[in-house]
């Protein structure tokens, strides 16, 4: 019998615009096993009966393209491995339709070379689940470490529905990683079954090909981008970071995260970490930054119309986003703005915000300007720091003053931070413009859920807002109750799109 082979591969690619270039594509990872070498056993071509559900032992043979395991694998070859190969097969008459029985068949680790052996598997029709790189054993009752050796060892006290609703929740998650992405697969009407019939006696060999085709639940991403004219030799690229991005993932259907809890960090920006620096100039096309992200369907927003709507506002609570944290000069003064590029995920340039699974993405932004509304902005000037030395028991005062651009539904938060310091006492009050020009001090704001040395203030909220420039002035007084050895005091302003630094300084403490 002809040697069967799995196809593995992402490609195909369409293209559509932003203020980037986005480019996107579509590919299957493709499994197929194969069965032969089983007991004899006469086929009989009548209503089901006990010799039609008879037990076999299958030969399964898995190949990925002829790749051979190597030492250092590089990135494509990564996203063909197969492990922690979990085959649920759920028989659809036996013993009944209403309790069928369920086998479980584990293999921990998958060799392209090595012949997989399912031993004690029923003759008759299926519901086959499968799963692979989801971390371990999915069936806690089913005891063979790779094979079964009895037929109680195959047994699996799981459910339909309970299988249907397995969550992947990998362990281990780095975004550039391409190793043990989570896959998985259902075929609705799985056969095994003899090649022969009809009351004729058939010999090893001859059971018929099983065939399963694997799709990764996540989603690889190329990410390039070109700085314009405009902005070339002034905007700076300081980080490139992933926003909600997906702890979970549901295994058997369309994985949409709808709670903080399902999301790494809570949804923080991660650093998006390779093996080149692509702060400096551009990323080009031909050697984009590569990351990989679980599956996250959120839902269409028909009311978009213009990539301009693609926004914090507009968008998803839990849509995934990448955000490039950039400084550039203020177009008035010269003095260094924060500058943040969000860019919402998904299928189409307007409603679609989908991350879907085994499919590719090649994301090209072309950043021509900082006059968009789907950049967000902000801009810190210190008008007065701290003194150093501080002095014990003696309040000192640094000013501060934000400006805001177009963040949507965003908290900023001030964040003071005295790094070894001893009994410190933080206050900051807000400083309002009165007509006249004069300026008037406010009460208090309260801290929140002071951690440690560290105490965080809500100083602007921009919920529901639509776009637009706020700046709001603070004063902060710091007093240190005890002398202390030198210690580091931080200012740091906070919002879900990173951290900025204010005041980030080894101080003297003195009597």
């Amino acid at each position: 019998m002809a040697g069967p082979y799995v196809v593995c591969g992402l490609g195909g690619e369409r293209i559509m615009n932003y203020f980037s270039r986005f480019i996107i594509g579509t590919g299957l990872l493709v499994g197929v096993l194969v069965s032969g070498g089983c007991r004899k056993h006469t086929w009989r071509d009548q209503p089901l009966r006990p010799e039609d559900t008879a037990l076999v032992d299958a030969m399964l043979i898995l190949r990925c393209n002829d790749l051979q395991t190597k030492a250092e694998a590089t990135r494509e070859e990564q996203e063909k491995q197969i492990n922690d190969l979990n085959l649920f097969f759920v028989h659809k008459h036996y013993p009944s339709v209403a309790n069928p029985e369920v086998r479980h068949y584990y293999f921990s680790s998958v060799d392209v070379a090595k012949r997989l052996k399912l031993t004690n598997i029923r003759l008759g029709k299926y519901r086959l689940y499968a799963v692979a790189n989801a971390g371990g054993r999915l069936c806690s009752d089913s005891h063979h470490p790779t094979e079964p050796t009895a037929v109680g060892e195959s047994m699996c006290s799981m459910t339909e529905d309970q299988i249907k609703a397995l969550i992947a929740e990998p362990w281990e998650y780095d975004l550039t990683r391409a190793d043990n992405l989570p896959m998985s697969s259902v075929d609705e009407n799985m056969e095994i079954k003899w090649a022969k019939h009809e009351g004729v006696t058939v010999d090893e060999g001859d059971i018929v090909p099983i065939s399963i085709t694997l799709k990764r639940k996540v989603a690889k991403y190329l990410l390039s981008y070109e700085i314009g004219s405009e902005l070339a030799g002034k905007l700076k690229i300081k980080s490139i970071g992933v926003s909600n991005v997906p702890g979970r993932v549901a295994l058997f259907k369309n994985s949409k995260a709808d709670k903080f809890t399902d999301f790494l960090d809570n949804g923080i920006t991660i650093p998006v970490k390779e093996y080149k620096d692509p702060f400096e100039g551009n990323v080009p096309e031909e050697d984009p930054l590569v990351f990989y992200l679980l599956e996250n369907m959120q839902d269409p927003v028909l009311t978009i119309t213009e990539p301009e709507e693609r926004n914090g506002r507009n968008a998803p609570t839990y849509a995934s986003y990448i955000f490039l944290d950039g400084e550039a000069p203020d177009p008035e003064d010269g003095a260094s703005r924060q500058y943040g590029f969000p860019i919402y995920l998904g299928n189409n340039m307007t409603t679609n915000f989908y991350v879907e699974g085994n499919a590719y993405y090649h994301v090209h932004l072309q950043l021509k300007g900082l006059n968009d509304v789907r950049i967000s902005s902000l801009k810190i000037k210190v008008i007065q720091g701290f003194p150093n030395p501080i002095y014990v028991n003696q309040p000192e005062e640094a000013i501060i003053e934000i400006t805001c651009v177009n963040h949507f539904n965003d908290l900023l938060e001030l964040v003071c931070t005295p790094e070894g310091a001893n009994q410190p006492q933080f206050t900051v009050i807000p400083i309002t413009k009165l007509p006249d020009g004069s300026e008037k001090e406010e009460l208090p704001l309260q801290d929140v859920a002071p951690d440690g040395e560290r105490f965080w203030y809500h100083v602007l909220e921009t919920d529901n807002q639509p776009p637009y420039e706020r700046t709001v002035k603070y004063k902060v007084e710091y007093i240190q109750g005890k002398t202390s050895r030198p210690i580091r005091l931080s200012l740091m302003l906070r919002s879900r799109v990173g951290t900025v630094a204010i005041v980030d300084d080894n101080f003297t403490v003195r009597n």
